[in-house]
C-alpha cells in the first residue's frame, strides 16, 4: 500500500517487519506508521541502517518525535532515501525539531517537499544538530517548498536543512523555502539557507539554495547558503549558488554571512537580493578581523 497517507485518519505505529538494521540488510521503511517504528529499534550507542522503499506522506502525523533527541545523543543513522520522497512532515515546538534531532552518520538520496518546521530552538528540516559524536555525510538531499522558523527569543541557529552542523561532508544538496528567525536584537547566531553555522572541518561542493531568509536581530550573521563558520576552521565551500532574497540587519553574505580564518569559498555565486543596514555582501557579509584574507 505504500508511503500515502491520504485519508484524515492519525497515523498509528506500524512494526517495520523487514530488515535486521544491519548494512548488508537494513530496516526497510515504506509508510508513516513504520517512521513512527524507527524509535524502537534504534539503541544509544550502536549503529543502524534504514531503507526508504516508496514515498512517505506524513500529512496524518502529529506530534512528532525527533528520532535521537535525547542526552547523551549518541544514536548513528544511516539513512538511505533510495531516492524517494518524504512530503508534508511537520515538527512543531520541540526545542531540537527536525527529523533526527541530532544526526550522527549518512543521509543521502532523500528529498522532503512540503515540509514545516517550527521550533523554540535550533531547527533544520533533517536535523537540529549533527557530528556530535560521528563524521556526517549527506548526498543528494533535498528540500523544496519547505519552511523552517525558530520562534525563540533568544541565541539560537537556524537553517534549512541543518542548525548547527559539525564535521561533515555535503555534496549536491539544496534548500527551497523560507527560513525565519525572531530573535530580537542583544542576541547573536547563525541563519542560513542550507546550514545554520559549521563548527567542525567541513566540505560543501554542488549544493545551493534558492530560499526567502528573514532575520530580525542586528548580531545575526545569515547566509544564502551557510550562515557562517568558526575561527580556524577548515571548511571549503565550492560549486555552490544561491538564489532568492534576505531581509535582515547586518552581517547578511548571498553565499556565507561571516567568513572566518580557515574557510574557503570557490566557484561560487549569489543572484539573491539583500535588504538591511550594513555589512551586506553579494557572496560574504563580513570576513572579519581574524578571518582568512586568502578566501
Amino acid at each position: 500500500h505504500g508511503g500515502d497517507e491520504g485519508g484524515d485518519e492519525p497515523v498509528e505505529v506500524e512494526a517495520i517487519t523487514e530488515g535486521d538494521g544491519t548494512q548488508a540488510n537494513p530496516y526497510l521503511i515504506g509508510t508513516a506508521g513504520q517512521m513512527l517504528y524507527v524509535d524502537s529499534v534504534l539503541v544509544h550507542g550502536a549503529k543502524a541502517y534504514f531503507r526508504l522503499t516508496s514515498d512517505i506522506n506524513m500529512k496524518n502525523v502529529a506530534g512528532w518525535h525527533p528520532w535521537n533527541e535525547a542526552d547523551p545523543y549518541d544514536i548513528e543513522i544511516d539513512f538511505d532515501g533510495a531516492g524517494k520522497t518524504i512530503s508534508n512532515f511537520k515538527c512543531t515546538g520541540k526545542p531540537s525539531c527536525s527529523l533526527f534531532g541530532v544526526l550522527n552518520g549518512s543521509v543521502r538520496n532523500l528529498s522532503f517537499t512540503d515540509c514545516q518546521v517550527t521550533s523554540e530552538g535550533a531547527c533544520g528540516i533533517l536535523a537540529a544538530q549533527s557530528g556530535t559524536s560521528s563524521p556526517t555525510a549527506l548526498h543528494n538531499v533535498h528540500a523544496v517548498g519547505c519552511t523552517v522558523a525558530s520562534t525563540l527569543v533568544g541565541t539560537v541557529n537556524t537553517g534549512g536543512l541543518v542548525a548547527t552542523i559539525g564535521k561533515a561532508t555535503g555534496t549536491n544538496c539544496s534548500f527551497s523555502g523560507t527560513v525565519s528567525t525572531k530573535s530580537k536584537s542583544g542576541y547573536s547566531g547563525f541563519i542560513g539557507g542550507l546550514v545554520g553555522q559549521v563548527t567542525s572541518a567541513s566540505v560543501f561542493k554542488r549544493c545551493w539554495a534558492d530560499v526567502e531568509i528573514k532575520g530580525t536581530s542586528n548580531n545575526y550573521c545569515g547566509g544564502g547558503l551557510i550562515g557562517g563558520s568558526t575561527q580556524n576552521v577548515a571548511v571549503t565551500v565550492r560549486d555552490c549558488y544561491t538564489a532568492g532574497s534576505m531581509t535582515a540587519v547586518s552581517y547578511f553574505g548571498g553565499v556565507i554571512g561571516e567568513l572566518a580564518l580557515g574557510t574557503t569559498v570557490t566557484n561560487c555565486y549569489s543572484t539573491m537580493s539583500l535588504f538591511g543596514t550594513y555589512a551586506l555582501g553579494g557572496v560574504v557579509g563580513r570576513a572579519c578581523n581574524y578571518c582568512n584574507p586568502n578566501s
